[in-house]
């Protein structure tokens, strides 16, 4: 849900099968990526922290797992895009009836190094998922494009993730 702090956010994206073990940039409707903005007028020089946040619902089968990644960059093919943090989802916390998760990203970036910095936490249904410090990401200047992919543990039918909502925002 929108808040004073939001810079930038996409919403309620359909939901996205994914039947292989291949790692999958989430699309919108379109079929390109589902992917939110920094834009070049965003106060974030300087070092001052925002938030990169992903929350939703997926569905899985009972011994499944789900990646899901964030990434800098608007291609649809991962490898040309740039990896900023990485959350594991358990089967257990993500059942064959579905659930919820919440990750996020915080980070720092100035335009004099180019650099992200930050770290990254969420839950799963409830389950924390452990904070880490996140690699850094260098040559990144503004305008600066996310996006998420997912990456399922099994191929099945029954595989989905449903975005909620795409956001950054101030903190």
């Amino acid at each position: 849900m929108a808040n004073a702090n939001m810079i930038a956010a996409v919403y309620n994206n359909p939901a996205q099968t994914i039947n292989s073990t291949s790692e999958t940039v989430i699309v919108n409707a379109a079929g390109t990526p589902f992917s939110v903005v920094m834009p070049p007028n965003a106060n974030v020089d300087g070092g001052r922290a925002f938030r990169l946040r992903c929350y939703g619902t997926a569905t899985g089968g009972t011994s499944a797992t789900l990646l899901l990644k964030f990434y800098t960059g608007t291609s649809t093919t991962v490898g040309s895009d740039t990896a900023v943090a990485a959350f594991t989802i358990s089967g257990a916390a993500i059942p064959a009836t579905g659930g919820n998760f919440d990750v996020y990203v915080d980070m720092t970036w100035d335009s004099t190094s180019k650099i992200i910095n930050g770290f990254k936490g969420g839950h799963t249904n409830g389950t924390l998922t452990s904070q880490a410090a996140i690699t850094a990401v260098t040559g990144i200047s503004l305008p600066i494009p996310f996006l998420v992919s997912a990456t399922f543990g099994a191929a099945l039918s029954t595989n989905t993730v449903t975005v909620a909502e795409l956001s950054i925002e101030q903190l």
